[in-house]
């Protein structure tokens, strides 16, 4: 890796053992998408938004994602901003090991979701 592609990489992480390498990207970041949304029963609707994160480029052997708490919940809310017209009621994070018919080996990808309400 050139001295340019390694400056963005200045606050990784890695702690090393015999067994595997764990590799932390700690770095924030700012993700925009959008839902399609399911205004039926509004004002009494919830919605449901989902993100996947993955690699198109390394399989599991290459790159295992992992959640960084273990834990199911997959987005702190103590700095986000308060909407008007949303309350944001929660956030799961789901591993998940797929199998391409292209490829010998899995591929991890990781699924968020969050729930909304009026």
């Amino acid at each position: 890796m050139d001295d340019a592609a390694s400056k963005r990489l200045l606050n990784v992480k890695l702690t090393a053992s015999p067994e595997a390498a764990l590799v932390e990207m700690l770095y924030p970041a700012i993700y925009k998408f959008s839902c399609m949304l399911d205004l039926r029963f509004f004002p009494f609707d919830m919605q449901k938004c989902d993100m996947t994160f993955g690699s198109w480029t390394y399989d599991n052997k290459g790159i295992d994602y992992r959640h960084f708490s273990g834990k199911d919940s997959a987005i702190c809310f103590h700095h986000m901003i308060e909407n008007e017209e949303w309350r944001m009621l929660g956030s799961k994070a789901r591993r998940q090991e797929v199998k391409f018919e292209c490829c010998h080996n899995n591929y991890t990808v990781t699924h968020l979701y969050t729930l909304s309400s009026t």
